[in-house]
């Protein structure tokens, strides 16, 4: 029978490792990984229309993936914050995230964060938040925590959309909104609905008409009806309140300028919003894909991007379409 032996390890030696050499290494196994699997294009649309239809179908109207903000008269219009988190969701192999980084006396201040595993680009960038009233009074510690908050959501938004090539996430963004206006059967009732909401919260004709560009609410189109429903959406995320979006023309807080890096622009010579989601209703009601007749047009590009003179060419391809 062997003898068992007793082995002096000698006193143990404790090693000291930094936090930042810790997240260094992690962030370096993360980018390993991500080099391993790369993500896949295809995945990466099928789960992006995926949660984008299923959001918007459980949505309420104030719930959307797009936000409005009326300032100067105008609309600063784009994604929000919730397809953003749609985007990183389905982009996969990213950090994303946002946190507050001070707070001055009329001030806070919020970081927002992204770092793309993959092709490892990281992007920062800097949100500031005014925590007063008008009248330089600050504000209490509720409402300054639930600003913090908000200036979180917009730096998230801003650093995304800023981090991941707008070629990538804009056809979502625009599907959003087609979803939004929904069909143009349905505008009689969107006006109504809108009539309502405005009576109940103290808005009055005037006020919501300024600030959607409308005469009357009887003249809102399906573009306005977006956009209506996209201030709904940055009043629920804390962007605006009901008070300042509905000023009237022209109306804005002393002090205040817009918070977003994001603005939608089309071209002029592209057929109008409204006129697409009826080129699209029009496809649904006989059960063709738009795709298939832009594909026989021998156009590229998406249905908004269709120049206005060929409405025509594509009224004679539905045409064909419809007689098979």
């Amino acid at each position: 029978m062997s003898k068992e032996r007793i082995i002096d390890m000698g006193p143990a030696e404790i090693v000291t490792v930094s936090a930042s050499t810790l997240a260094g290494v992690e962030v370096d196994r993360q980018i390993a990984t991500a080099k391993s699997y790369p993500r896949n294009m295809r995945d990466f649309d099928r789960k992006a229309s995926d949660l984008v239809e299923r959001h918007m179908a459980m949505s309420e109207p104030g719930e959307g993936l797009h936000y409005s903000l009326p300032r100067g008269g105008k609309l600063i219009e784009g994604p929000n914050v919730r397809l953003a988190e749609i985007i990183v969701n389905s982009w996969g192999n990213i950090r994303a995230g946002a946190r507050p980084t001070g707070e001055e006396d009329r001030n806070v201040i919020v970081q927002g964060v992204c770092h793309d595993l993959e092709s490892n680009v990281a992007i920062t960038v800097e949100v500031k938040r005014r925590i007063t009233r008008s009248t330089g009074q600050r504000y209490e510690d509720d409402m300054i925590q639930t600003t913090t908050n908000a200036a979180c959501s917009i730096a998230l938004r801003n650093v995304v959309f800023k981090s991941i090539p707008k070629a990538y996430w804009w056809p979502y963004y625009q599907r959003a909104r087609q979803i939004a206006a929904g069909p143009a059967k349905d505008l009689p009732k969107a006006r109504k609905w809108i009539a309502e909401w405005c009576a109940k919260n103290k808005v009055t004709e005037k006020q919501c008409c300024d600030t959607l560009g409308v005469e009357f609410i009887s003249k809102i189109g399906l573009q306005d009806l977006v956009s209506f429903k996209g201030i709904l959406a940055a009043i629920k995320e804390g962007e605006t309140t009901i008070a300042k979006a509905f000023q009237g023309k022209g109306a804005r807080e002393p002090g205040e300028e817009p918070e977003s890096v994001i603005r939608e622009k089309k071209p002029s010579d592209t057929i109008s919003y409204e006129t697409a989601c009826d080129m699209r209703s029009q496809c649904e009601e006989i059960g063709v894909k738009v795709d298939d007749v832009l594909r026989s047009m021998r156009h590229s590009g998406t249905l908004e991007t269709l120049p206005v003179g060929r409405q025509v060419d594509f009224n004679k391809a539905l045409s064909t379409h419809a007689g098979k």
